[in-house]
């Protein structure tokens, strides 16, 4: 049988960094997705990162063209 080692007081590490900036979001403001394979993902991410954020916090997705490019912009309403 394996014996594990219990430890106290080790700080949980952070692996890398939000892909979307969802918590930095003001409401109002937004940012733009212009990658494809990313469509999809990002829209996912902001009707479930907003109910995690708590207090009401809520997203709005629109496929947009913007300069030429189209890609998926997101806004905070709330």
């Amino acid at each position: 049988m394996i014996e594990f080692a219990i430890d106290n007081d080790i700080p949980l590490t952070v692996h890398g960094q939000a892909r979307y900036p969802f918590r930095k979001l003001q409401v109002g403001q937004s940012f733009f997705v212009s990658d494809p394979k990313r469509f999809v993902g990002c829209r996912r991410a902001a009707s479930m990162t907003g109910p995690r954020i708590g207090n009401g916090v809520k997203f709005v997705t629109r496929t947009v063209t913007e300069n030429g490019v189209k890609g998926v912009r997101i806004w905070r309403v709330s």
